[in-house]
């Protein structure tokens, strides 16, 4: 046995359900519990989710022709599938009378009248919601010896979003004569994202439909109304006719009349209007990103950059925008992507599409931005250039975050911070000897001394140009300018001759080098070591005697 419960009719047996809607709202899924019980007493409650949907109606009637004294039955064709208790009537000093439940018209023609009279009526129909619709009928009256009565008609037509579509009318009556002319009737204005015309000589319809998108198509349904004229000496009169065009956004066949999903993006239509997003677009916010997928993300299907960090949601997720792709944020995501939700994925400081030097313009898309100058660096990666200092505070430096050696000295940024030498400086002490080689000792030739004793063999201080304070620079040593080109050592002040000293320029008198300078002082001192023993000896003889 099954039974609901909430106030529907079911069928126990079947498990069917129906009911008329009450006052609930179109468009809305309500969620029913069914509760089934089986032979053996146990029972199982199951939910379904039944959506009330206000379904338009179409009641019309097509033109119809009649002589003098004839009687025209003018059957109601624009909708069959009126509603159960549907009324129609005519005012009741009317010429004209309507089944009321069918909605025949039944006109008698004077047999007076002329020919080319028309015969109008309006048509009213009651729903069983109260609601009303009021629908023209039309009959003309023909001359009894006319020569021809066409009847052009159009097949109900599905046309495709971002497609045209052509159509030709049938002719179930008379062959047209020649001259026949097909007009779109003057007072139509075809909706947004529309574009509809007519060849006067066939015609043939063509309906082209925008893509979708935020200037796309919203009506579902249109009704083109053609004018047919004939020439007057034919004898047929003009024709009436209507062609229906029904929107499909997705192009899967289901107009979007019938469809749950128009746009085909996962999201169902309710669903959307609910989210404030366009059922019709797939993409609400043109970042690339459909709606369904955004909701998987987690990003906002109405913002194209959710983290405000001048890449779009689409591009972070692909990353189609980052040229780095050894690199990705997500280890389940596709190589290059970064966070749509962080606005800085690498955590450097620097957000993402200022690492990629890109913007989000107005139409939701990644685009460059020319304000950006500094050079594009990997959103996925601390340190780019992988010299130690991150990205953020190589920008602030001023040094190159994709250039591990800024200033081309042989030592990447981040020892030049370690050793606190100018990254942007190939010569931070200005002594004539790169910071590279000062710290490696390339250029010292004295492999046996060292200024810093936890460092290489041969280093010199890269941060003082004197190493040794001998008054003599380290780049002026190690090339021997000031001792006839041979080096001297730039870590020793060596008080033995090894080490040269500047010559005083400020002095007319012509300076000895400075090896013979020491050369003279270490005579002079031999004379006095010389003098010295000579007297202690002369001391020891008058002791003795």
């Amino acid at each position: 046995m099954i039974q609901v419960l909430l106030g529907l009719a079911i069928n126990p047996s079947t498990g069917a359900m129906g009911a008329a809607a009450g006052p609930v709202d179109k468009d809305t899924g309500y969620t029913v519990t069914v509760k089934a019980t089986y032979p053996d007493g146990t029972s199982v409650d199951k939910t379904a989710v039944i959506t009330v949907k206000d379904i338009p109606h179409n009641p019309g009637y097509e033109e119809k022709f009649g002589i003098p004294g004839e009687t025209v039955k003018v059957p109601q064709i624009g909708d069959e599938d009126l509603p159960d208790g549907s009324k129609l009537s005519v005012p009741e000093d009317s010429p004209v009378s309507v089944d009321p439940n069918t909605g025949e018209v039944t006109v008698k023609i004077d047999d007076k009248a002329k020919p080319g009279t028309v015969i109008e009526e309006t048509v009213t129909v009651t729903y069983p919601d109260g609601s009303k619709d009021e629908v023209p009928v039309k009959v003309t009256v023909q001359s009894p010896d006319k020569v021809l009565d066409p009847e052009p008609s159009y097949a109900d037509t599905i046309v495709k979003a971002g497609a045209t579509t052509k159509v030709k009318p049938t002719d179930t009556g008379d062959e047209y004569p020649a001259g026949a002319q097909f007009a779109i009737d003057p007072k139509f204005t075809a909706p947004q994202g529309y574009t509809v015309s007519i060849n006067p000589s066939t015609g043939e319809i063509s309906v082209t439909v925008v893509p979708a998108g935020k200037d796309g198509a919203d009506a579902e349904q249109i009704t083109v109304p053609v004018v047919v004229t004939y020439p007057a000496d034919s004898g047929a009169v003009t024709d009436n006719v209507n062609a229906k065009f029904q929107l499909d956004t997705d192009g899967d066949g289901t107009p979007d009349i019938t469809d749950n999903d128009d746009d085909n993006d996962g999201v169902p239509d309710d669903q959307e209007k609910k989210d404030g997003t366009d059922p019709k677009n797939p993409d609400t916010d043109g970042d690339g990103l459909k709606d369904g997928d955004e909701k998987k993300h987690g990003t906002d299907p109405k913002n194209p950059d959710t983290d405000k960090d001048g890449v779009n949601d689409g591009d972070e997720v692909s990353g189609d925008k980052n040229p780095f792709k050894d690199h990705k944020s997500d280890p389940n995501g596709k190589p290059g992507n970064t966070d749509p939700l962080n606005p800085d994925s690498d955590g450097d400081g620097v957000k993402d599409g200022e690492e990629l030097n890109t913007k989000v313009d107005e139409n939701g898309k990644t685009v460059d931005d020319p304000s950006q100058t500094d050079p594009k660096t990997d959103p996925n990666s601390k340190d780019t250039d992988k010299d130690g200092v991150d990205d953020g505070t190589e920008i602030k430096d001023g040094t190159d975050p994709t250039n591990p050696d800024t200033d081309h000295d042989g030592l990447n940024d981040g020892d030049e911070k370690k050793h606190g030498t100018d990254p942007k400086n190939p010569d931070t002490d200005k002594d004539g000897i790169s910071d590279g080689d000062e710290v490696n000792g390339d250029k010292n030739p004295f492999k046996d001394d060292k200024f810093d004793p936890n460092g290489k063999p041969g280093n010199t201080d890269p941060t003082n140009p004197d190493t040794d304070n001998d008054g003599v620079n380290d780049g002026d040593e190690v090339t021997g300018k000031y001792n006839n080109g041979k080096p001297t050592n730039p870590n020793r002040n060596d008080k033995t001759g090894q080490v040269a000293t500047k010559p005083d320029t400020t002095s007319k008198t012509v300076k000895s080098s400075p090896l013979a300078k020491t050369g003279v002082n270490m005579i002079a001192l031999a004379s006095i070591a010389l003098m010295a023993m000579i007297a202690g000896a002369i001391t020891t003889l008058r002791r003795r005697a």
